[in-house]
């Protein structure tokens, strides 16, 4: 058993040297978006700034965008493949771990990592292509007075949302007796809905 964990931390060792799949922030597709907009006009003073309204000539009343099914077919494949992956990964691994004759399954700190490397790694099974990396920095928004400095995120992310997460999902892995159980798949699905934030 102690064999089977030790593999299975030197291939998640091996992908985490090899990855950068720490998520790229919103903000970054955000500031391309505005970038590739129109640039706006200049208001005088007194004017009053009316958006663009798009008009049925026929009818003479204001019309919706259209909705970007291409775009919402994107995500949703995309959603669908990332599941599929996770899905038959930890299949995979509980096939492995319930192949060694004594049963007792990995110890906790090797599932805790293992599903510590997977908060890491979760955006490799994303078929998107990501948002390209930007500066974090947004001079115009205002934040109000009580905004933690930038460092607490870096400290909060990796250890603590990352960290209870993770020991969470090896107690829940304990009691269930498998890995490709519902809650963790509610994890996946969350991870899943996590790396669309940061696709194009």
């Amino acid at each position: 058993m102690r064999k089977v964990g030790a593999i299975l931390l030197l291939v998640l060792a091996l992908q985490l040297a090899l990855s950068s799949a720490i998520p790229t922030p919103f903000a970054s597709f955000v500031s391309k978006k505005k970038a590739r907009s129109a640039p706006r006009q200049q208001i005088s003073k007194g004017t009053k700034q009316e958006t663009p309204k798009a008009v049925n000539s026929a009818k003479g009343a204001t019309t919706r965008p259209p909705v970007d099914f291409k775009a919402i077919g994107k995500y949703v494949g995309s959603l669908a493949v990332q599941m599929s992956a996770l899905f038959l990964v930890w299949s995979c691994i509980d096939t492995v771990v319930t192949a060694v004759p004594n049963g007792e399954g990995l110890p906790r700190w090797t599932n805790t990592i293992l599903f510590y490397a997977l908060n890491l790694l979760s955006s490799k099974f994303n078929p998107l292509p990501k948002v390209s990396e930007g500066s974090y920095a947004s001079p115009g928004r205002k934040r109000p007075s009580w905004t933690p400095p930038g460092w607490v995120f870096a400290v909060m992310w990796p250890f603590f949302v990352f960290g209870t997460r993770a020991y969470t999902m090896a107690l829940i892995v304990e009691k269930v007796g498998y890995y490709a159980n519902p809650i963790t798949m509610s994890l996946m699905l969350h991870l899943g809905f996590a790396t669309l934030w940061n696709s194009m």
